[in-house]
This record gives C-alpha cells, structure tokens and sequence, in this order.
C-alpha cells in the first residue's frame, strides 16, 4: 500500500525546540504536540516537510544563526529516529524512503527574513537540506511584503534575485503568508512551478492569508500546488471564535479550490504545530479521519490520492 499522505507544512521542529530550551525532555520521536515521528507512521505518511521559523521581532539580527542552531537540533533528532524517518532532498530519496518503509523529512523555511538579506545565506541553507522556503512571514521583509500590504506592493529587488537563485538551485518558491501582489510578481519570475504552502480559500472566508480565486487559477496555471491549512482562524467565522478547526470547513474549502483550480493544484499543508487552535482529528495521528470524511464528501480514490500526496509528489519531481 502506498503511504497516504505528503504534508508541506508544520512548525514541530521551532515549537518542539523552544520546549526543549525551557526544560522538556520531550523529542521529535513521542511528543505530547500535535506532530512526532510516531504520529506521522500511525497515519502512514510519505513526507513532512519541516519548517524552520524564528520571528524577526524577537530575535533580530541573530536569524541566521539561530536557524542554524535548530536545524543541527532537527538532524540530530533525525539520526536517532533512522528505524522510522529520514531527511530527504530529492524525489529519488524519497521514493528509496517509501520502499525502504521511511518517512521522508524535508527541510524548509519560513520567513525570508532568515536569509538576512544575503544571498549566500540562501545556498548555505540549500547546503544543510532545505529545498522550500517561504518568502515572508507577517512580517515585511528584504524579500518583499505580507499579506496585511494594502498598497499593491509585491517582491523587492533582492525578493527577485532570491526566487531567480532558489530555482537555480531546485529550491521551491513558498507565497504562503505574502501580499497578493507579492504572489503575482512571482508568478512572472517564477520558470517552474511554486507553491503556497498553508493557505485556503478567500472565498470560503474572506481573510488575508487566504487566496482569492484568481490566485488560485494562476497558482493552477503555473502548475503549483496549495495546501489545505487547519488554523481555525483561516477555515470559517464559527470555527475562528470556537478555536475549532472542522472538518466540515476545510472541505468546503477543497471543493472550492478544485472547482477553480482542478483537481491538480490541491495538497496538505496543515500548520500543526504552528496554529494555537484545536483540529477536529487532534493531530498527525488523526489523518485517517480527514481521508475518510474526503471520501464521505465524494472525492473519489483518484482525487483523495492527489490531494493527500500525488500533486505535491509531482511538484518535487519537477522542482528539486
């Protein structure tokens, strides 16, 4: 049986990091968060992709390194865990994972503000595994501007030269968390397909962080891939008050984005980890309820497979 799912997005290694400086005795392997390694096995995953993330605000100019310190934390984790995940940087490797009963970890970031404003930073990270990196947080940055911008502002010159190097380097443009005209400059950089890691449906829910529908058509055009976030917030007015995510929601939101953008253009990008809400099916473990409710709902096999892993397979084999 082929392993079911391919997640782009979770913030387990800053959340399970800044735990462990504070004195928990808690690892990536079991954990009590809504991501470990035998939580992602449970529910027979292919790949989770791991993001790094610092706030600019509180760490200011010490980004890099940081980031630097959580991911030797992360590899660290990685070696003693080898019976059950191993990091991947190529769709080679990853498929070796699958026959060889592995998950597959890949290595991303989020917030271009890491790189602080150097693009040597880019392919020193590109060294240490990372092949996905999220242009802004909500945060504006040297690369270009959030999605609270209000004045049509999109990449900067350096966010240009960043996207350009990232697929030089088979390095995946991240749009999640970026301005609406941030998500069209790339759109004409941009010679491969992209992605928007964690992001929904404006139309479902009118919040920022959400595409609209000509988004989610250009994104299909280029051939990227969007993937479904389970932050309440995002999702509907009843779950953002409840602090609920529900099932109920995140499938309207995937059957609109099918309906504008195809089959093709529809992944997992949950955000466990990252997201101060509660989901419906708790966590990494739960998944098994969510592909059983997409199938309730009427996807068929075909598409649930696409969905849950076959689009975002198909961007690395073409990207990394």
């Amino acid at each position: 049986m082929n392993h079911l799912f391919a997640d782009m997005h979770c913030d387990t290694i800053t959340t399970l990091y800044d735990n462990v400086q504070k004195g928990s005795k808690e690892t990536l392997r079991s954990n009590s968060i809504q991501i470990d390694f035998e939580k992602l096995a449970k529910s027979n995953y292919l790949l989770q992709n791991f993001a790094v993330f610092l706030d600019k605000e509180v760490w200011k100019d010490n980004l890099f390194h940081e980031a630097m310190l959580r991911i030797e934390f992360f590899k660290k984790q990685l070696v003693m865990n080898e019976d059950i995940i191993r990091q991947v940087t190529t769709v080679e490797e990853l498929l070796q994972n699958e026959k060889d009963g592995r998950i597959g970890a890949l290595l991303t970031l989020e917030g271009g503000e890491i790189l602080e404003g150097n693009v040597d930073n880019l392919n020193a990270f590109y060294k240490e595994g990372v092949r996905m990196t999220t242009l802004t947080w909500n945060y504006d940055n040297e690369l270009g501007h959030c999605h609270f911008d209000t004045e049509g502002k999109g990449l900067t010159r350096f966010g240009f030269e960043v996207v350009e190097r990232m697929e030089e380097l088979h390095m995946i443009p991240d749009v999640s968390h970026g301005s609406d005209a941030l998500f069209f400059d790339v759109c004409k950089v941009a010679k491969k397909p992209f992605v928007a890691s964690h992001s929904n449906a404006r139309s479902i829910y009118g919040r920022s962080r959400n595409m609209s529908d000509e988004m989610i058509r250009a994104l299909a055009h280029h051939g990227g891939v969007m993937g479904m976030n389970f932050f309440a917030g995002f999702t509907s007015e009843r779950a953002g008050k409840g602090g609920m995510c529900y099932m109920e929601d995140i499938l309207l939101h995937m059957k609109h984005v099918v309906n504008v953008g195809g089959i093709e253009c529809l992944g997992l990008g949950s955000d466990f980890d990252g997201i101060d809400t509660r989901v419906e099916w708790k966590d990494a473990a739960g998944m098994d309820q969510l592909l059983a409710g997409m199938r309730k709902a009427g996807f068929t096999e075909a598409e649930c497979d696409k969905i849950c892993r076959e689009n975002v397979l198909r961007i690395y084999k073409e990207c990394l």
